[in-house]
Order: C-alpha cells, then structure tokens, then sequence
C-alpha cells in the first residue's frame, strides 16, 4: 500500500504531541506500507530515510500560526502539488492528514485523487487556545471530519466532543491510543546544573493557558507556606515571562525555577530526579507527557482533563486544575512515603501495560485497508 501522510511537526521541529506521535508513527508504520511523509522545512528537497520517504516543503517558521495563516494555506497547496507529482509517477492509496493544519490538502487531494482520506485529530483548536473559534482553523477541523472516509482520534473523550460538536458518524471515528516506550538516554545532573534542592516537584509541557502553569504556581503558594520544596517548569511558552512575575510577587521566585526549552536528554532527568509530577492542564484529549512521568514511575498528579486517564487511571492521583485541589494533592503526597511508593508501584504496572507503536501502527494499517477495500 502507497501512504502519502502529511503533517506539520516533525523532528527535530517538535512543540507538542503531534510532533511526538508522527516521529514514532513513521517509525513503525513505515514497514507495512511504502509510506511518504510531507512536512514544513527550511528547504525544499526529498530524502529516503531508512523506513520512509520525506518530502520537505520550504515553509517559513513561525511563532504565530494566527498572524502568518497564508503560510500554513500555501504550505497546503504545496503539498498537493507534491502528492499529485508522485501520484502520476505511481499510484497513491490513501490520504492521511493531520489536524486543522492539513486538512485542506487532505481535502483537495480526496476530491482531485479520488483517494480515500484519513483524518487524524489529535486537538482541537479552541481546546489549545480555550477560545471558541469561529474562523478557518475551526472550519477545517469541522470540514476534515466531515470529508473524510475515517477520523482516527486518540481517546473516547476526543471522540465523544467530535461527536457532540461537529455531529460526526460515530460509526467512522476510530479510538487508537498513543504509546509510550522506554529508551535509553544520556543523564544530565539537573540537581548540580540548576543547584536544586529536594523534594522536587516537575511540571512538564509548553507554558500556555492549555497547561495550566498559572494554576501550579498559584498552587506552589500554598504548599511552600507548610513545606519546604522546589517547583521546576520544564518547557517553553509565551507565559514564561508572566509566569515569572506571578511567582516573584507572590514571593516565592527563590523556590520556582523556569528552564525553558530543554533537550530531550535533560528532560528525562528532570523525570527521573522529580519527586512528584504535577500536569494540571485545563484540556488534554491525551497527553503522551502523562505516560513519560509513569515510565518514570513517579508519583503523578493529573488533571481531570486528561483523555490518558482512560489507560492510566488506576495509577495516578486525579485532580481538580484549581489551585487548592492540586495544593491538597501535592501536599497529601508529600506527607506520606507510603503514597508515593504506593504510586510508583502501581506506575511500573501500569507502563506494562501500554500499547507500543507497533500496535498503533497495526491499527492504523487496518483502518487504511478498511477505506481502501471497502
């Protein structure tokens, strides 16, 4: 089977999930089928890598999706030019696009092809920016759900919203978790680098209203004035610079630390030094970060919001995203050893547990052969 996958995020360009999930994806999927990956680049060429072809598309970077969406348009018809290309050179079967950002060429290349379309949501975008959104993001999450032959989608929660907001056929919408596997890496002293103290509570994601940090730090008030502890935000955002002011006048810029963009390397060690993980974001259909703090087996503190809480549940402590709700929580755990231990065994089994890529690539195979042979 000939695949033509677009995408928006992919190594060593990574913000989010999305980015994540095609990295590991391609990785696998790329031995079942002849698969060939459209993504933004800094320049436009084709490489053959060892599973898969990718066809970079010279795009612009940008900070701003909103203020720059002619980039993300041509971005689009650019890659339908590609697939067209490639068609007439040997027959493509199936379209996968994913999100609002390519569902456009997705479209255009169902109706042009007369190929079957896979739509992948992964969020949606009022869900990343908690806006309701009435404009061409919103328009293309509606039309790829609407247009193509099967919606994949990355929990039941995330289905039931495509469901109740868009009225899409539930009978299309097909649930494939995302996965998480260990790998080895490269330790960084994080405790010496950053001169940390213990206990160390770790948030871990991009510093935006979706993630919650505002909460957290709000939060880390409360616990600092009964516990001595150090509370380390792990990532970057356009809140870092708030968020740093919150903290300094609440008092408590000496035990709130921002690392910004780190490497994948110091953020393991971040998860493997933490005492406690705290990820209160407000949405989160899944939320791969979630398995990575189990792989650790760590205590973790989830947010009621996240749709991984349908593999992981048994394994965390579910809470509400205000401030004395996670403050209880960070609080309750860090008065008993018992807890926590309790927690990290329960992690350990439930990693076990997990789908692995294998399996998601597996699944997805088989919902190309469902619209390509029914």
């Amino acid at each position: 089977m000939r695949v033509a996958m677009i995408g928006w995020e992919f190594p060593p360009n990574i913000t989010g999930g999305l980015g994540t999930h095609l990295r590991e994806l391609t990785a696998t999927l790329g031995k079942r089928c002849e698969l060939h990956v459209f993504i933004p680049g800094v320049e436009d060429f084709t490489e053959r890598h060892e599973r898969f072809t990718a066809h970079l598309i010279k795009t612009p970077r940008i900070k701003n999706i909103y203020e720059n969406m002619d980039i993300v348009k041509n971005y689009n018809k650019e890659v339908v030019k590609r697939v067209i290309k490639i068609d007439v050179e040997k027959p493509i079967n199936v379209i996968h696009a994913h999100d609002w950002l390519t569902a456009a060429a997705g479209i255009e290349l169902k109706t042009f092809l007369k190929k079957p379309l896979v739509f992948s949501v992964h969020s949606l975008e009022k869900q990343r920016t908690l806006r309701d959104l009435d404009n061409y993001p919103s328009q293309m999450e509606k039309l790829g759900v609407e247009k193509s032959d099967a919606v994949i989608t990355v929990s039941k929660m995330m289905k039931k919203i495509l469901v109740s907001d868009f009225g899409a056929n539930e009978k299309k919408i097909k649930v494939i978790y995302n996965a998480y596997e260990e790998r080895a890496f490269e330790y960084v002293d994080i405790i010496k680098k950053y001169m940390l103290r213990k206990p160390l509570i770790v948030f871990l994601g991009r510093l935006t209203e979706q993630k919650g940090p505002e909460n957290l730090i709000y939060a880390a008030k409360k616990v600092l004035d009964r516990k001595k502890a150090n509370f380390v935000f792990v990532g970057a955002g356009h809140l870092v610079e708030p968020l740093k002011r919150f903290a300094r006048t609440l008092g408590i810029e000496n035990q709130v630390m921002f690392t910004g963009f780190v490497s994948e390397d110091e953020k393991k060690s971040f998860l493997q030094e933490a005492d406690i993980i705290v990820l209160p974001s407000k949405h989160e259909p899944f939320g791969i970060v979630a398995l990575e703090a189990l792989s650790f087996r760590k205590p973790t503190i989830l947010s009621k919001n996240f749709g991984a809480l349908e593999l992981v549940r048994d394994a965390v402590v579910v809470s509400d995203t205000k401030s004395d709700a996670l403050a209880a929580a960070i609080l309750d755990l860090l008065g008993s050893d018992e807890k926590r231990k309790q927690l990290s065994k329960k992690a350990g089994e439930v990693v076990k547990s997990l789908p692995t890529w294998e399996d998601v690539a597996s699944m997805t195979m088989k919902v190309y052969d469902g619209v390509v042979y029914s």
